[in-house]
């Protein structure tokens, strides 16, 4: 199995933070559950965040555990539209929110504007980027 390098982690990490403008206070403020002091003593020492973690700070820098890990970009269909529409981006947020009955009513919502139920199926996908 191939070591990671916790030091590119935390490289990667601070560019991305730092490119949102956020100093690592803010960061954890952002998300309550990471703790700024387990932060810099893991920095500090070169140890990578647990999986829970890493989870965490992929959601408050907009990326990807992937990316976090190993610097590569994900290239999967939903991935590139969530990063280049931020409309479809709120909307999803927004839907990761609602309960059964609110997704349900969604759904029907959706058929009846004909909207394609499976993902991709019959869709300009250049379109939707655009």
């Amino acid at each position: 199995m191939k070591t990671i390098d916790a030091r590119l982690f935390w490289n990667r990490f601070d560019e991305l933070r730092n490119s949102l403008d956020l100093s690592l206070t803010q960061l954890c403020e952002m998300e309550p559950e990471l703790v700024y002091r387990t932060l810099t003593q893991q920095r500090t020492r070169n140890i990578l965040p647990n999986v829970e973690t890493l989870a965490l700070l992929a959601g408050v820098l907009e990326t990807s555990i992937d990316f976090l890990i190993s610097g590569k970009e994900t290239s999967d269909f939903i991935t590139s539209l969530l990063k280049s529409n931020p409309t479809i981006k709120h909307i999803t947020l927004r839907l990761t929110k609602c309960d059964a009955e609110q997704l349900h009513c969604v759904n029907s919502l959706l058929d009846t504007w004909r909207i394609d139920r499976v993902p991709g199926e019959g869709v300009n996908r250049g379109a939707i980027l655009a």
